[in-house]
Order: structure tokens, then sequence, then C-alpha cells
């Protein structure tokens, strides 16, 4: 692992569409994505969880666990968050913890009356300040078990590993997530230096990267077709000149696309240059 490279985080939606997104021998656009140059990869194990949960068709877990097992993902629980930190820092690292977790839940809407912290991590916030490491994993798993399905846990756990990842390599973090503008303002939120890339702008990359115009078309016709099927027409994408996002057919996106007409913001969208 290079201290260079950019340090890549993959979310529970971006793995399922660079699944379902394949070319005509049935391989799918995440196997391009892990030859990304100058990209190590991450995931929370909370997205594997999740996973189990979806019921995918394709179903990303055969994928994902195979990666994992090859060394090109880098597979990151609880224990091991609280054990950089206190490699980073020396100790505290149930506090540091504790504000990574409550910031990744503050940027997700407060339910009615009260923050998804407040609801759910209680127990957290009544520990004693001095808790040990063991104390508060403990108190932490409690919590979580009670967390209902749908909840985004796998999201929200990303977010804490992306604030360690930061910490580490400042400057060097991409979120590799949903074309859900929501999913990109929450990234904004805990940090402002971490990058996002969406399906959209992977395709964006892939042509900057050489990939021959042909072969990117099966991918993106694969992934227009899953699209299709939820009445969906084209994408957005932002105007040059102004703050609006405009809609862009299918066809003539992949067109723009591959004419170099757009750049890609830091949000993970893209944006046409004129």
């Amino acid at each position: 692992m290079s201290e260079k490279s950019k340090k890549a985080l993959l979310d529970t939606d971006f793995l399922f569409k660079t699944q379902l997104a394949q070319n005509r021998n049935h391989e799918p656009l995440a196997n391009l994505i892990m030859q990304f140059e100058g990209y190590d990869f991450f995931c929370h194990e909370k997205i594997i969880s999740e996973l189990h949960t979806h019921g995918f068709s394709p179903d990303p877990l055969p994928w994902i666990e195979e990666q994992v097992k090859n060394g090109k993902i880098q597979l990151y629980s609880d224990v091991k968050i609280l054990s950089e930190i206190d490699e980073l820092f020396g100790s505290g690292s149930p506090q540091i913890y504790y504000e990574m977790l409550k910031t990744s839940c503050d940027a997700f809407p407060k339910n009615v009356g009260k923050s998804f912290f407040c609801t759910f991590y209680q127990p957290l916030i009544s520990l004693p300040e001095d808790a040990d490491k063991e104390q508060f994993l403990t108190t932490l798993a409690s919590c979580d078990a009670v967390i209902p399905n749908g909840s985004s846990m796998g999201e929200k756990k990303s977010l804490v590993l992306a604030q360690l990842l930061q910490l580490k390599h400042p400057g060097k973090v991409v979120i590799f997530c949903s074309d859900d503008r929501k999913a990109r303002q929450r990234v904004a939120y805990i940090g402002n230096q971490i990058r996002c890339l969406s399906i959209l702008s992977t395709f964006q990359k892939l042509q900057a990267d050489g990939l021959a115009k042909e072969t990117a078309r099966q991918y993106y016709e694969s992934f227009c077709s899953f699209l299709s099927l939820h009445h969906q027409l084209g994408m957005k994408v932002w105007a040059h000149s102004s703050s609006e996002r405009i809609n862009v057919g299918f066809d003539q996106l992949f067109e723009d696309l591959y004419a170099g007409k757009f750049e890609i913001k830091g949000t993970g969208d893209l944006r046409y240059k004129e």
C-alpha cells in the first residue's frame, strides 16, 4: 500500500450498482474499478452485514468477499478503527471514536424529536469518561444490535472509517458512493477534504483513463437498463455557467462523456466544461 495512493471507500449502493453494470461477458464494472491505478480500497464490515440483509440481485457478496480474501479490499471493524486511533494518538480511542460516530450520525436528518445518535446511542452517551476500550466496545455493540434494518448503518460506519482515513491520509480519501445527491452532501458534512466518486463520474474517469468507447458502452447501457426499470430516462449533471442541475438523456450523456465535455466536481457530480 502506497502512502501516495488515494484511499477509496466503497459503499453499499455503489457495490450493488457496479455489479449490475456488466459487459457482454457478464463481467461487472466493479472489476474495472479494482484496476484503478493509485487507489487502495477499504470497506467497513457493516457494509458486508448490510448486504446480507438486502437480497440484491446480482449479489455483490461473493465478489466483495473474494476481493477481501485476495487483499484487494481492506476490511475494517470497529475494533480495528479504535486500535488505529490508539496507534495515532497513544490513547483516548473511545472518546475519539465517539466523536466520529456522532459526527457521522449528525450528517443525517433528525428523527422526530431528537437526533439518531441520541435515539440509539444513549448508553454510549451515559458511559463514564474513564470507561476503558473493552467497556466502550461492548456498549457500542449492544447499541448497534437494536438499530433497525434500513437505518443506513453501513453508510454511517463508512463515514466513521472515512474520518479515520482522513486523519491518517489527509486529502487522499475518496468515497465511491451512491448517485443520491444527499449521500454526497453527508460526505461534505464530515469533511470538505473528502472527495466523492459516483457511478456516473466513474465512467468519466474510465474515459479519461483510455477505456475504449465501445467497451465502456456495454457497462453503461447495462447500468442505464436498470435505471430505466425505475422509470428513469436520464441523469442530472451541472450546467457550466450556473448553479443549475440539468437532466440529460442517457444516449446524449454517454456521447458527451466520450467527447470529453465534462469535469468531475469534488462532490462526484459531473459538470459541463463549457
